[in-house]
């Protein structure tokens, strides 16, 4: 499965900007946020999965015997506020997704951003 650049950028910013402190969230809760909504549950499930490998989120993801996954997020990590923070920006984000190249992991996501981004002074 690819990575959904935009999916992740959803997924993490929903989560960023809906978690409060002391609270957890689940997928279910997640998927009720209309931006979340418009993506395929598969990509939102991958997102969280690639976000929590990569130390962007903290999130315990439980699989079930029927292979059915379970997540409960409980946290952006400093990191993952870098990410966030590198992309936040609607307008922004318009100019440098159509530089992004095919990537295989969050972190190479963030480094594609993070050199576009320089690459435009800002």
């Amino acid at each position: 499965m690819r990575i959904n650049p935009d999916c992740v950028r959803i997924v993490i910013l929903t989560i960023e900007n809906n978690l409060k402190l002391g609270e957890f969230m689940q997928l279910c809760d997640l998927m009720d946020y209309p931006l979340v909504q418009s993506f395929a549950q598969d990509d939102v499930e991958y997102s969280l999965q690639q976000l929590t490998a990569e130390k962007m989120i903290v999130c315990e993801i439980e699989r079930y015997l029927n292979g059915e996954f379970s997540y409960i997020i409980e946290d952006v990590t400093p990191e993952g506020h870098k990410l966030c923070d590198s992309f936040r920006d609607d307008s922004l984000w318009g100019k440098i997704k159509p530089y992004l190249s095919e990537f295989s992991t969050i972190a190479e996501l963030l480094s594609s951003i993070v050199g576009i981004i320089s690459s435009f002074g800002s």
